[in-house]
């Protein structure tokens, strides 16, 4: 059996508060720290949120939800098919 190589991978992540309960509704935006190239999506009540299919490279992921201060990751290194979480 052949498989396909592929280059992409994937940044996910669980959006939960000081105490543990889930941050439905936050926005969670992963950023590409060479082209500045930004995506974004919105926490779903389980709390996990991924962005699939990402190309290798060095990202921040910044979190965003009403009440909360934000919360920013940087320097984030994703390497061809790496699962980042």
């Amino acid at each position: 059996m052949v498989y396909a190589q592929t280059s992409s991978g994937t940044i996910s992540g669980r959006i939960v508060d000081q105490i543990g309960g889930v941050v439905a509704g936050a926005e969670v935006q992963l950023i590409n720290q060479q082209t500045g190239v930004a995506r974004k999506t919105q926490v779903p009540p389980n709390g996990n949120f991924i962005f699939p299919v990402v190309q290798p490279g060095t990202f921040k992921v910044v979190v965003q939800a009403a009440g909360y201060k934000e919360l920013q990751k940087v320097n984030l290194r994703l390497s061809a098919s790496q699962n980042l979480s």
